[in-house]
């Protein structure tokens, strides 16, 4: 048999071949065994039976009896990956072959495009999915066809339920005037692609910021305008809220101002009406007759009076 691996893709079906020699027409139907490292995966001895769904002999017993016991495997897993081990009995003669399975995947890349304004920071993203095995892989972004050494990828290759790999190569990049002429192009190569992948970044760099398209007629955006109205609601609402509450301050104040200016008329009627008793008392108003002088009442009052 081929010693050489058989590369697949997940997914896929692949035949892995067993043929041995025969010696005469009359040869008996042969037993045949797989396995799969240290594991039956079919035997067939008249009946076929398999430890694997989607797995078959597809040659008929005439087909064994002419040497044919390849195996078929359908739509092939990372799980199925490694070697496998042909094994033929005929009578009291035995061989047994060995096939190594590789699966290989293709990467295929996805840009996602950048809408940006000059002199604005921006990434330049390149993800780089779908690949297997995850050795082999260089990428790197090409500026009108060279080289970009700035361009890093993020982290190590991460990987997919599916058992392959995927990676995104980044380029940090301010944008000037010139790049609006440049081309950026994400480059990729792996053992399973028979050429280098390469990928054109769609890019869209805007000279002006949107109040600046305004003043050149032309139309700002849904998320601006939107923008610009919440942010006038949020105003109105703030200096409703101000003016209500300086207004209730002020009326606070006022009322406060209003209750001591009555206190104090309050405070200066009872003075008043406490010193018109004391000085009638001295002039004999009170517990005496009309005109005439009461001496104790004056002397209270000068007592009161500090004389």
């Amino acid at each position: 048999m081929d010693p050489s691996p058989v590369l697949v893709s997940p997914g896929s079906d692949v035949l892995l071949q067993c043929i041995f020699p025969v010696v005469g027409e009359d040869t008996p139907i042969p037993t045949v065994a797989w396995h799969h490292g240290q594991q039956l995966l079919a035997e067939y001895d008249g009946i076929l039976v398999t430890q694997r769904p989607g797995t078959e002999l597809p040659e008929s017993a005439e087909g064994l009896r002419k040497g044919n016991a390849s195996l078929l495997l359908h739509r092939v897993a990372m799980a199925d990956l490694g070697s496998y081990y042909c094994t033929v009995t005929i009578g009291e003669q035995q061989a047994e072959a060995e096939v190594l399975l590789e699966i290989s995947a293709a990467p295929h890349i996805s840009l996602l495009p950048v809408q940006d304004f000059l002199g604005e920071k921006t990434t330049l993203l390149c993800q780089i999915k779908g690949f297997y095995p995850a050795g082999g892989l260089q990428a790197w972004w090409l500026r009108n066809g060279e080289k970009v050494p700035e361009a890093t990828p993020v982290g190590s290759p991460r990987l997919n339920p599916d058992g392959t790999f995927d990676l995104e190569l980044i380029l940090n990049l301010t944008l000037k005037s010139d790049d609006l002429a440049d081309n950026f192009t994400c480059h990729v190569t792996h053992p399973a692609l028979e050429h280098p992948l390469q990928e054109k970044l769609e890019m869209e760099v805007k000279k002006e910021k949107w109040w600046k398209d305004v003043q050149s007629n032309n139309r700002p955006s849904v998320s601006s305008i939107l923008i610009i109205i919440l942010g006038i609601t949020v105003l109105v609402f703030a200096i409703i809220y101000q003016f209500r509450r300086n207004r209730g301050d002020w009326g606070a104040r006022k009322m406060g101002n209003q209750d001591k200016k009555d206190k104090r008329r309050e405070m200066g009627g009872m003075k008043q009406g406490g010193m018109s008793i004391l000085e009638r008392m001295g002039m004999g108003e009170v517990g005496g007759g009309e005109g005439k002088g009461n001496p104790e009442g004056l002397e209270f009052l000068e007592v009161i009076r500090g004389k």
